[in-house]
C-alpha cells in the first residue's frame, strides 16, 4: 500500500473585488451551472498543474474555486511558497480559462497533505505486487479489542475515498459497540 498526495488550492473574492471585475464577473454568471472546469493544456512541463477547478458558488452562494492537483505534481508544489504558487501556477490558468480581468483572490490557501507530519499524504492506493485487501484488513483490525482503528486505508473497497473513511468509521464504531 502506498500514500498519495492530492492537494487543494482554495480562492475565494469577496463580492467587492468581484463588483471591481468585469468580464470575470460575468463569465463567472454564466457557468455557475457547472462544478468543474477543466483547461486543456499543451504537453509541457506545467500540464496538469492546477488544471481542474471546482465551482462550489452553487453549492454555497460564494465565489470560491478550488484548484485540485495530485501526484509528484502536488509535491513538487507543496516545495513552493503559496504566493509563487497562486501567481506562477494558479493564475495564469484562471486567466486563461476566464481573461486577464480575474483578480488575485481575495483571500486563498494551499493544503499541504505531504507535508503535514501527522498524515504525510492524502489517500492510499494499491502497490504492485501487494494484496492491498489483505493489508488494509490488517490495518483495519483490533488491537485486543481495545484499540480500533478506521480510515479510507483500512476500506478494500473504498479505499483512497470519503466513503472508505466514512464506511470503516462506522463499522469499527459498531464492532466498538458489540465488545463494550
Amino acid at each position: 500500500m502506498q500514500v498519495g498526495t492530492l492537494d487543494k488550492y482554495v480562492l475565494f473574492w469577496d463580492d467587492d473585488t468581484m463588483a471591481a471585475t468585469n468580464s470575470f464577473i460575468d463569465m463567472w454568471d454564466d457557468i455557475m451551472d457547472r462544478d468543474w472546469l477543466d483547461l486543456v493544456t499543451p504537453e509541457t512541463e506545467t500540464s496538469n498543474i492546477f488544471t481542474e477547478f471546482f465551482n462550489s458558488r452553487a453549492h454555497n452562494g460564494q465565489y470560491v474555486l478550488t484548484a485540485w492537483i495530485g501526484g509528484s505534481k502536488a509535491e513538487a508544489m507543496e516545495a513552493l511558497e503559496d504566493n509563487i504558487v497562486l501567481l506562477d501556477y494558479v493564475m495564469p490558468n484562471l486567466r486563461a480559462i476566464f481573461g486577464d480581468d480575474v483578480p488575485i483572490p481575495t483571500k486563498s490557501v494551499m493544503t499541504r497533505w505531504r507535508e503535514d507530519k501527522y498524515s504525510q499524504g492524502s489517500y492510499s492506493y494499491p502497490s504492485v505486487d501487494v494484496n492491498f485487501e489483505e493489508v488494509a484488513n490488517v490495518l483495519g483490525s483490533t488491537i485486543d479489542n481495545k484499540l480500533f482503528f478506521a480510515g479510507e486505508h483500512t476500506s478494500p473497497d473504498w479505499h483512497s475515498t470519503t466513503v472508505g473513511a466514512y464506511q470503516t468509521g462506522v463499522d469499527t464504531a459498531t464492532r466498538m459497540l458489540n465488545v463494550m
